[in-house]
């Protein structure tokens, strides 16, 4: 038992290690490209902390899987905005897919560390 719950401490050490890159790169790179990449590297590592999450919670502990559910959409809902940003508004829709996606990043960190 104890080799499978160490197995899933070091995959939760990698992703949350390429959530906090990705934060990062989102940040400090100054191309818009490579910008997108680690906004899309950033939202897979959340929502795969947060699937992650839901699957380790038990069934009668509805709020943590509501809470995972919400904290996994924020990250959805932050590359929906910059997909779907158009022409005119594009910049600031874009910093907000980013704090969106970071937000949620971090969130996820926060559910999967403590509770």
């Amino acid at each position: 038992m104890s080799g499978i719950l160490g197995i899933l401490l070091i995959g939760f050490i990698a992703v949350s290690a390429f959530a906090i890159l990705g934060i990062a790169l989102m940040f400090l790179l100054k191309s818009e490209k490579w910008q997108k990449r680690a906004l899309y590297l950033t939202a897979a590592a959340a929502v795969i902390i947060t699937v992650n999450y839901a699957g380790m919670t038990p069934f009668y502990m509805v709020g943590d899987l509501v809470a995972a559910a919400l904290i996994g959409g924020l990250a959805i809902v932050g590359v929906l905005v910059e997909r779907l940003a158009k022409d005119e508004n594009r910049v600031k829709r874009f910093k907000l897919a980013k704090i969106l996606v970071s937000a949620s990043a971090i969130a996820s960190m926060i559910l999967m560390m403590y509770f």
